[in-house]
């Protein structure tokens, strides 16, 4: 599955600055938050595992004694932040496995209204 934004690293060995933007190519920003849940629960039933790796740091208990500034992008993005599978082994075959999974649960949830 050829998907814009899906990035499948390749087996050169290549390391550093790439390997770090290849981390971010496994983030997925929903339109809305919402969706969240429903869809970490649709790709779960299908073994496939997502991760909230970038909470707001609004939410960190250690700076809840602390005054704080005003953090819209943050609050707005953050919510809705997915991170999809990444890891060393992933094949070709199952980065496409996801996205088809995340392609589904986003038009069945959107159906759903």
């Amino acid at each position: 599955v050829d998907v814009d934004a899906v990035v499948v690293e390749g087996d050169d060995g290549h390391s550093g600055a790439r390997d770090r933007a290849q981390v971010l190519d496994r983030v997925v920003i929903l339109e809305d938050g919402r969706w969240r849940a429903p869809v970490r629960e649709a790709l779960a039933q299908q073994g496939i595992e997502t991760g909230l790796y970038f909470p707001s740091i609004t939410s960190f208990s250690p700076y809840d004694d602390l005054a704080t500034a005003a953090l819209p992008i943050t609050e707005q993005i953050s919510p809705r932040m997915l991170t999809l599978p990444l890891h060393p082994g992933l094949q070709p075959a199952q980065v496409d496995e996801v996205v088809v999974a995340l392609q589904q649960s986003l038009q069945r949830i959107r159906l759903e209204g």
